[in-house]
């Protein structure tokens, strides 16, 4: 039997805590994949957010490859150049927020009171894992 599990993170807070838990469950020198949130990115709000959720990422040397859309491609460079981050940019409209953890898929939906709702299955996370490795390869860098 597979083991399945759904939380509910409301707030900035709590999502931050989300991301913390997940990268103590993934470990140090591993990775995980990201369809990145979208307009949103670019807001004081967001960008201190993650700066301060990738200090802990950096410091366990945890790599993420992102794959947002070619619009987004001078947030990115402006705003998201992190140490051990690979990005490549899509022309798709692609699911935004989704992010993909060993066994765990993280999806983050942004707004006055931002939420996040992580599901571990193994079975779904390799279904978005296989999706986030065919998008890759067809992207640019």
């Amino acid at each position: 039997e597979t083991e399945c599990e759904a939380t509910v993170y409301e707030g900035i807070r709590a999502i931050k805590s989300a991301f913390y838990n997940l990268f103590d469950y993934i470990g140090r020198n591993t990775s995980y994949s990201v369809f990145p949130l979208g307009e949103q990115l670019a807001t004081e709000e967001l960008i201190q957010f993650w700066s301060q959720v990738f200090r802990k990422r950096i410091q366990m040397k945890i790599s993420l490859r992102t794959l947002p859309n070619i619009s987004l491609k001078e947030t990115f460079k402006k705003f998201y150049r992190f140490k051990y981050m690979k990005i490549k940019y899509t022309p798709q409209k692609l699911p935004i927020g989704v992010f993909i953890f060993k066994n765990h898929v993280l999806n983050v939906i942004w707004g006055e009171k931002p939420v996040g709702f992580l599901i571990k299955s193994k079975e779904n996370y390799l279904r978005w894992q296989n999706f986030f490795e065919e998008q890759w390869a067809k992207s640019i860098a």
